[in-house]
């Protein structure tokens, strides 16, 4: 009974792997769809697991983020798990080019090093991640926020749509856009507007997730994943 338990395991390891095998040939020749079918159906492994997020990211970038939920959410989901599970796959994910736009999140800084507690670290950080704001979907469109390395800090805050029920006619409302100047002290984010006002946010890691957080309010101003597929 035990060899048999035994020799079933190997039989399902050695179809998972045959199954990454075919995977692996279907990327080969682009045809990314029966790729990442295949190693879904593989057997769990790190590399399999960073094979996924490969995949997920060429479906992104082909514009197919909602037909196969390759969110930025799903391909760093699938890197943290292999990392958590073999943290040799660190730097064969850091320098894969494939994830040049989930290199522009949070977390992937922070496995290339950058440290949130550190004030030059965190400075460094900040024009290196894409800053979007979620609104609410067919009302608005978000906007986003833009760090420059030389200090300078620009935000477009989206735009609103008004329905008039009379007219039936559909008015978009700009939120506007801001410029100014930005620095971190004492892990705040503080920005001093072109107008004279200021605002200060806290960065905080929540899952793969980057969130600039008011300060004062407590509101969750940017994050550094779209809000994408909403209808």
């Amino acid at each position: 009974m035990v060899l048999m338990n035994i020799l079933l395991v190997l039989l399902l390891l050695q179809n998972g792997k045959d199954t990454e095998l075919l995977g692996d040939q279907a990327f080969t020749q682009g045809d990314y769809d029966h790729a990442l079918e295949y190693y879904y159906d593989a057997y769990d492994s790190p590399l399999v697991f960073v094979k996924r997020a490969r995949v997920l990211s060429i479906l992104r970038f082909q514009g197919l983020a909602c037909d196969y939920d390759a969110y930025i959410e799903s391909i760093l989901e699938c890197l943290c798990w292999a990392i958590e599970q073999d943290s040799s796959m660190l730097p064969k994910i850091t320098n894969d080019t494939l994830f040049h736009e989930v290199a522009q999140t949070v977390l992937f800084n922070v496995w290339m090093g950058f440290d949130l507690e550190n004030d030059t670290s965190l400075t460094r950080l900040l024009p290196r991640v894409q800053w979007y704001n979620h609104v609410e979907p067919i009302t608005a469109t978000g906007g986003q926020m833009v760090f420059h390395d030389d200090g300078v800090v620009y935000v477009d805050w989206g735009t609103f749509y008004e329905y008039d029920e009379k007219t039936q006619e559909i008015t978009a409302v700009q939120y506007g856009e801001q410029t100014g100047c930005y620095q971190v002290e004492k892990g705040a984010v503080i920005i001093t507007w072109d107008d004279g006002t200021k605002a200060v946010y806290r960065l905080e890691l929540r899952g793969t997730c980057g969130v600039l957080i008011d300060a004062s309010t407590g509101h969750e101003v940017m994050f550094d994943h779209p809000d994408e597929c909403n209808t």
